[in-house]
C-alpha cells in the first residue's frame, strides 16, 4: 500500500508583495491599486474627507478616473462571492 501522502501533491507558493495584494481581489483589479474597501466604508461612515483621502493617495488623477473608469473593482469585488 503506497503512502498516503504520495496521493496529494501540493503547490507551495512563497508570498511576495503580489501575492498579498491579489488577497484583496477589488483593490487587485484597479489599474492604480485604489483601495476600495477603505473607500467605500469611510463614504458609508459620512467620512468624506478620509474617503478623499484614500482615493487620492495612490491616484494623481482622482478627478479623471472618476469618470472615465470603467469600475474593474466591482467586478472583482468577493461580496457576490456566495
Amino acid at each position: 500500500m503506497p503512502n498516503s501522502m504520495e496521493q496529494f501533491k501540493y503547490k507551495v507558493e512563497i508570498p511576495d508583495m503580489e501575492y498579498w495584494q491579489k488577497m484583496i481581489k477589488c483593490q487587485y483589479a484597479c489599474p492604480v491599486l485604489t483601495p476600495a474597501g477603505r473607500y467605500v466604508t469611510s463614504i458609508a461612515e459620512g467620512d468624506y474627507e478620509k474617503a478623499y483621502d484614500f482615493a487620492r493617495l495612490p491616484n494623481p488623477f482622482v478627478y479623471v478616473c472618476g469618470r472615465v473608469c470603467d469600475h474593474p473593482c466591482e467586478t472583482a469585488c468577493r461580496r457576490g462571492d456566495g
